[in-house]
């Protein structure tokens, strides 16, 4: 099995997690294969990812991710424009959430949007 990343440090990590699949007698995944279509799709996809390296989201980024999940993960990313992203930090500030905390909101959202880019090519195949 072989894959192609844009990015030479996420090779190794990717095969670290195939061979961890096979060891414990799953299926590897073919990533290519991949093909998220929510918000909550992309935060699932990056949680999956950074668990198999070893690397969780700590509790603030998880809390986030999970925010975000619960609150705009629905949403379709081919819908997803400037416009949506007004609104959703309109009712986050609503809901009593600060600069620093919509700061770290948008900070997420740009985080696995780029994730599946870098790693997995999700724009190349929009």
């Amino acid at each position: 099995m072989s894959e192609t990343f844009l990015r030479h440090e996420d090779a190794p990590q990717w095969a670290t997690a195939t061979e961890r699949r096979i060891d414990s007698g799953e299926t590897p995944v073919k990533r290519a294969k991949i093909d998220p279509a929510t918000i909550e799709d992309l935060v699932d996809l990056h949680i999956e990812d950074m668990c198999a390296v070893g690397k969780a989201p700590r509790r603030s980024t998880a809390f986030t991710l999970e925010a975000l999940r619960q609150k705009l993960g629905q949403a379709r990313l081919k819908e997803l424009a400037r416009e949506r992203l007004i609104q959703f930090g309109k009712y986050r500030a609503r809901e009593g959430a600060g600069p620093v905390t919509l700061n770290a909101d948008v900070g997420c959202i740009k985080l696995v949007i780029t994730h599946a880019t870098v790693v997995h090519g999700f724009l190349r195949r929009a």
